[in-house]
């Protein structure tokens, strides 16, 4: 096989070109069998690391001590917005993520090698039905409900191959041979017409491939030429040309300038997660501007300059630049695009929407819904067609269609107008709605399910990535609970069942040897907060729970979780718990559902910039006695903390915080403490005087307050208070943050605040305190 093996592969991948697609080949068996078929590949590198590192065609990423790979495994998503022709994916445990990100890099013609190891070879024999036993293996324990679900798309796609090992007869040199199971026709788009990219040049502006990339053009220089603070924000799935869109309009603002005496010359500053997502840029820079002076991350040309600046230099430093492009958008954090927004008025944010970067969904979700605030003429574009390979691309297809990119949401639209869904409330509603408890051979056996599911968690949840379909499909740890309606799914919560682990596990995690997966909460409650019986409790954590948008803010959310925790009590779990990054908006939700804070994390979330908090319900009485322990233990620190690792938190986040505080956490307010509160409000003892008495005070007229919803449980007015003499703000920042004058402004507003408030202390108004 192997003598031949190029030949064929020659006219493969020939084919494919002619056919402006890519492919896929899944080489199941040995690592030595399936490098040999390689190694007679033209210009596939040898396990050298020169070779390796300065081969210009062949990407391979790789697990396997037998074929080494010159991709970083770690970042590969770093790879995003380069090109490659050929792509090895050579990983144990086929990270799904990495494998839907890589494939977008590769160009018309290439070929995607998936290299299956033998261990995993029952699992593609029992989707082609090639086990020695001629039996489906689908279902049996120990196989992967994921993997199963894999290998039936891989050869129910006939533009796709299988060669496997074991099958010696196997010969595909010759067009119409027998293929595991599948028939390679001599020609596979004889049919389909590749799109001639050179006729097309010809006819659009600035030589643009596809009328759609020409008017992406067109609205990036508007950016730059029209109105300030109406940035836009240019979307489409991988390969539609959007980085070479912005080296165009790039190109064309410096060439343009030239033509305008005395006007200021263009300083463009172009970001992206990393540089070397920008390959593409900096090469469509050369073909479209080859007389300027380039250099890896600069372009100069008549005193105009596009440079690549990372984000935190960009934030940093806020250069007077012309023109802002970010690249890869859905890759960066929304709070840092969010900061960027406050700096500079002419900004394009270039995405891929279709959540090969895991955040795409949270730049369509959240950062929109930011610049509708902001910048309410915000403009958006989006391109459809490919450019990097045709239109019906079979690869494409393919990871969309087994990863769910391409999973669209049930429209309920007419469900909610027949059933009046927006005017129920309470018990009526619930009737019309079944709870199920959805098992793995539910999804594999009803694809409709499936995607109906996995449509609501993308779309809702702004972190869902390839790899939680995974998730889905394989942790048997999982639980996946759904609210339907004439079954259509409205509603979906994805659970986890932790706690309970060997002692000498335990151990190791207490000694930083090791971390478990799926034990999250226990181990944090260990590792964190020190409680070493935290693993002797059953958990029930609700990683994502989502509601369908046609059918939000109707109390859904609300009663699901209900159902959750009846499920939970059902199973004899002792918590219920979930973790989150955690806002003043979000926060409500959970508190009303009965769970209470355990721990805040002390650094931001990379993603949200948020905290990450977790939050417990206890479910039985001993739970509730460990509760008690784990909370007195958050508050007795807390206030310390906010003048060290929370002092980011939001000023409203510490106000919800420390209202949700048990009286039985407050700290002792003595009345001597009592009557320095109030010889300050009026103002017979100066501030220093009495600071540490007047944080005792507000910690508990913050708990003390009425509430009069979880959503404004307090008094606006106290937040300068609690920034001040809680947090430790200066003057200056809060006089800033809150529109006071001045010193005497500031001191004026505690006192009055103080004064209105100071009865609603119960220990005031049991010593008599006026």
């Amino acid at each position: 096989m192997a003598a031949q093996f190029p030949l064929w592969f020659e006219s493969y991948s020939r084919d494919a070109l002619r056919c402006n697609q890519r492919r896929l080949v899944v080489l199941a068996g040995s690592t030595s069998w399936a490098l040999a078929l390689l190694q007679t590949l033209p210009g596939f590198p040898q396990a050298n690391q020169a070779q390796l590192k300065t081969c210009p065609v062949w990407q391979i990423y790789s697990d396997d001590a037998g074929i080494k790979s010159n991709l970083n495994r770690q970042n590969y998503r770093h790879q995003l917005g380069t090109e490659s022709e050929m792509l090895v994916f050579a990983d144990s445990g086929l990270n799904i993520d990495a494998l839907a990100a890589l494939s977008g890099t590769l160009v018309a013609g290439g070929i995607l090698f998936l290299l299956w190891p033998q261990a995993l070879n029952e699992t593609l024999q029992s989707e082609t039905g090639q086990s020695e036993t001629g039996q489906s293996e689908t279902g049996q324990s120990g196989s992967s409900a994921f993997l199963q679900r894999f290998f039936s798309k891989v050869v129910n796609q006939p533009e796709h191959l299988v060669l496997t090992e074991h099958d010696q007869q196997q010969t595909p040199f010759t067009g119409g041979q027998q293929l595991a199971g599948q028939q390679l026709a001599a020609s596979t788009c004889s049919e389909k017409q590749p799109i001639q990219v050179q006729q097309k040049q010809s006819a659009l502006l600035w030589q643009c491939i596809t009328q759609e990339q020409t008017l992406a053009v067109q609205n990036i220089l508007k950016v730059a030429t029209g109105h300030r603070d109406r940035p836009l924000v240019l979307t489409a799935d991988r390969g539609r040309g959007k980085s070479s869109a912005l080296a165009i309009a790039c190109s064309e603002l410096l060439k343009s300038s030239q033509h305008k005496p005395g006007a200021a010359r263009p300083h463009i500053v172009i970001t992206a997660p990393h540089q070397q997502a920008l390959a593409v840029f900096f090469k469509q820079m050369r073909r479209s501007l080859p007389e300027a002076m380039h250099q890896a991350n600069r372009v100069e040309y008549d005193q105009g300059v596009i440079e690549f600046m990372p984000m935190d230099v960009l934030l940093k430093n806020k250069p007077k630049a012309s023109l802002v492009l970010v690249d890869e958008a859905a890759a960066i954090p929304v709070y840092l695009l969010t900061k960027l927004l406050k700096s500079h008025h002419r900004l394009v944010f270039s995405s891929t929407v279709h959540g090969y970067e895991g955040a795409g969904r949270g730049f369509t979700l959240k950062f929109q819904k930011i610049l509708q605030q902001s910048c309410p003429q915000w403009r958006a574009y989006h391109i459809n067609q490919p450019i990097r390979w045709g239109l019906n691309d079979p690869l494409e297809a393919f990871v969309f269609d087994v990863c769910l990119l391409n999973a669209e949401l049930t429209d309920l639209t007419g469900l909610t107008e027949m059933t009046g869904l927006t005017e129920m409330t309470g018990p009526q509603w619930a009737k019309d709605l079944t709870f199920s408890v959805v098992k793995s051979h539910d999804l594999i056996s009803n694809e409709g399910l499936l995607t109906q599911i996995f449509s609501v968690l993308i779309t809702a949840h702004y972190q869902t990535t390839p790899s939680d379909l995974k998730m889905l499909l394989d942790n048997g740890q999982l639980h996946l609970l759904t609210l339907s309606r004439h079954n259509k799914v409205v509603a979906v919560a994805l659970l986890m069942q932790e706690g309970g682990a060997p002692s000498g596990d335990i151990a190791a995690v207490k000694n930083s040897q090791r971390r478990l997966r799926n034990q999250f909460i226990p181990q944090s409650l260990l590792t964190h907060t020190g409680f070493d019986q935290a693993f002797a409790y059953r958990y029930l954590r609700v990683m994502r729970i989502a509601v369908h948008p046609h059918c939000q803010q109707q109390g859904l959310g609300s009663y699901l979780l209900s159902k959750i925790e009846q499920h939970g009590a059902s199973l004899d779990m002792d918590f219920l718990g979930t973790s989150f990054g955690v806002n003043h908006q979000l926060l409500p939700f959970w508190l009303k559902a009965g769970l209470q804070l355990a721990r805040i994390g002390f650094s931001p979330d990379a993603a949200s910039g948020e905290h990450s908090a977790l939050l417990l319900k206890p479910l039985k009485p001993h739970s509730q006695v460990f509760m008690a322990q784990i909370q007195h233990e958050f508050y007795r620190s807390f206030t310390h903390l906010l003048i060290d690792e929370y002092r980011s938190l939001p000023v409203k986040l510490v106000a919800l915080l420390l209202q949700s505080c048990p009286d039985i956490c407050l700290p002792e307010l003595t009345p001597f403490d009592l009557e320095a509160v109030q010889a300050y409000a009026q103002g017979q003892r100066l501030y220093s005087n009495c600071v540490y008495s007047l944080q005792l005070w507000l910690r508990h007229n913050l708990t003390q307050s009425l509430p009069q919803s979880l959503t404004q449980r307090y008094d606006a007015r106290v937040l300068p208070l609690i920034s001040r003499i809680l947090m430790k703000s200066s003057i200056a920042q809060v006089c800033l943050d809150y529109q006071l004058t001045g010193k005497k402004a500031l001191n004026n507003h505690l006192q009055s605040y103080i004064t209105q408030h100071f009865k609603e202390t119960p220990l005031c108004r049991e010593t008599g305190n006026q």
